[in-house]
């Protein structure tokens, strides 16, 4: 597997962790390669080979004897470029937002041809989702759907836990909305913070009285002058913290909110979901497939807030499972391993044969 990030905070890395987990299980050896930090996951102790380019990659794909590569981010979708008819490459395309988003655009639209022009080139092309598959210029073999049961469950043994965080932060008597994405000043735009903080001073607006018991939380990624750039705006932003910390939010949370303007699925909602929250979303594909209540405007979302107030608080959990995805993941490298050639050693997999694939 090939990937650009293998770090605890960014989705890709997740699910990498999923499918090597789970083509372990059935028998096969799994490398990593790639971009390495210091804090990447275990990966039940496999070390991710440092790769830079695609060409190098392929090459280390020979030397190895590789019987497939699952490329997963740019630019690593290139090595296809590289590979020829042996081994054969799969693409799982997450999407890129759109280039206009972002203060580098003319560089992220090159990116993205590259990328266009990699994917033409590969043996099989998953999508994480139909939002990303209609919107793709590469029509892809099909949808492989992400999941959201690997995540942290609501259930009522949460409630102790829940008051103690609440008390913690001082708001045993506020209504707490959180949103959590990455908020860099290169990426506020695209993951809609000024929304966010327009939501607020709509709802400040329209009910001053129930806006002063609230408490609005970002959180995620964020350096010392993005975190004052949002408290300046009236949010309490709490950046770059660990993994439970950031479970501690979501169940302390009354309602979550995100109005990102570009997601190939949204982690942070499939998240919120699973911890039973009730969510408002900005109107995009990704988060309609969702089936939660999406809006257009701050105005519009500041009085779905205020609608959902009225509703039950009762907290159910809502899933989708993992395991039709990765059954389907691992069945697709299957059928391609087993039924490949190496051109170099005139060797062929046999799928009866019992052995793994690497």
């Amino acid at each position: 597997m090939l990937s650009s990030t293998y770090a605890r905070g960014h989705g890709v890395a997740v699910v990498i962790d999923l499918m090597v987990t789970t083509l372990r299980k059935r028998g096969h050896v799994v490398f990593l390669a790639g971009t390495k930090s210091d804090r990447d996951f275990s990966y039940g102790g496999t070390e991710v080979i440092d790769v830079q380019d695609p060409r190098s990659a392929a090459t280390m794909a020979t030397d190895l004897q590789i019987d497939v590569i699952i490329a997963h981010t740019p630019p690593f979708f290139g090595v296809a470029r590289w590979t020829g008819a042996y081994p054969p490459v799969i693409a799982y395309d997450y999407g890129e937002p759109p280039p206009n988003f972002f203060p580098d655009e003319e560089a992220r639209r090159e990116s993205l041809a590259d990328k266009n022009a990699s994917l033409r080139m590969c043996t099989k092309v998953f999508a994480i989702s139909q939002a990303i598959a209609d919107e793709s210029l590469i029509p892809p073999d099909k949808v492989i759907p992400l999941g959201n049961s690997h995540l942290g469950v609501w259930t009522s043994e949460l409630l102790e836990r829940r008051e103690a965080i609440r008390r913690k932060h001082g708001w045993t008597s506020h209504y707490v909305i959180l949103n959590v994405c990455r908020f860099h000043v290169g990426e506020r735009k695209y993951k809609g913070v000024d929304q966010y903080a327009d939501m607020l001073a709509a709802l400040k607006s329209v009910d001053p009285d129930f806006a002063a018991r609230c408490i609005f939380v970002l959180c995620g990624k964020a350096h010392d002058e993005d975190i004052a750039a949002v408290r300046a705006q009236g949010i309490t932003a709490i950046a770059n913290i660990s993994d439970e910390e950031m479970l501690d939010l979501y169940v302390a949370a009354d309602l979550y909110v995100n109005f990102s303007r570009w997601e190939g699925y949204n982690l942070g909602i499939g998240q919120a979901l699973a911890m039973g929250l009730k969510v408002i979303a900005s109107d995009i594909p990704a988060h309609r497939a969702f089936g939660v209540r999406v809006v257009g405007n701050a105005i519009d979302a500041a009085f779905a807030l205020l609608d959902l107030t009225r509703e039950s608080t009762e907290r159910v959990p809502l899933l989708w499972s993992w395991d039709e995805p990765l059954h389907l993941f691992a069945e697709e490298i299957e059928s391609l391993a087993f039924t490949s050639t190496n051109p170099q050693i005139g060797w062929s997999h046999d799928k009866s044969e019992d052995q793994g694939v690497a």
